[in-house]
């Protein structure tokens, strides 16, 4: 069973929601194998001078509707769908 398998069947058995925690790479991946339905972003701005891309490794641009945005003091929720 491949790797995007193994994680669709996670994903298709779930009751709910079903969230991953890490860094930009392991999103990309997960973009990469077509198995992300929805982004939530939490921006916390800091001013260092510097910066890197959110998805370094995605190969195509893909389409997302902003769903809902909620502020909690400085940081701020940002809630995408993708497009079909």
């Amino acid at each position: 069973m491949s790797r995007r398998e193994q994680i669709r069947g996670l994903r298709d058995s779930a009751q709910g929601d079903l969230y991953f925690f890490g860094g930009s790479e392991v999103a990309a991946r997960l973009i990469q194998l077509d198995l992300i339905d929805e982004y939530q972003i939490f921006v916390h701005p800091v001013v260092l001078g510097g910066g890197s891309s959110l998805f370094p490794t995605v190969d195509e641009r893909r389409g997302v509707s902003l769903v809902e945005t909620r502020p909690f003091g400085d940081v701020v929720s940002l809630r995408y769908a993708r497009k079909r």
